[in-house]
């Protein structure tokens, strides 16, 4: 079974019982493969984060304080106008 099926099927069901999912494509790699002792034949893909929202919860003002344009994010028909990206960027 297609793993995005499996994941969406996981937030679903998690729902059900009441708890917050968010898949997550960005990360430090290293870290969790530390943490979590991920050998390395193995491709981390994305990560399927779940837990319980507080009363008081809000968006952490560093990671969304400010949001690109959609023109720089979205685009329609077309990828020949893309933005270009520098390919030496550090990955986080």
């Amino acid at each position: 079974m297609d793993g995005g099926i499996v994941m969406t099927q996981m937030m679903y069901q998690a729902e059900e019982l009441g708890i917050g999912s968010l898949i997550v494509g960005i990360y430090k790699e290293p870290v969790l493969r530390e943490r979590f002792s991920i050998p390395e034949n193995l491709e981390i893909v994305s990560l399927l984060m779940l837990g319980y929202a507080t009363e008081d919860c809000e968006p952490h003002p560093e990671f969304h304080a400010s949001r690109k344009p959609l023109g720089e994010t979205v685009f329609y028909g077309s990828f020949e106008n893309l933005p270009q990206v520098d390919p030496h960027r550090e990955k986080h």
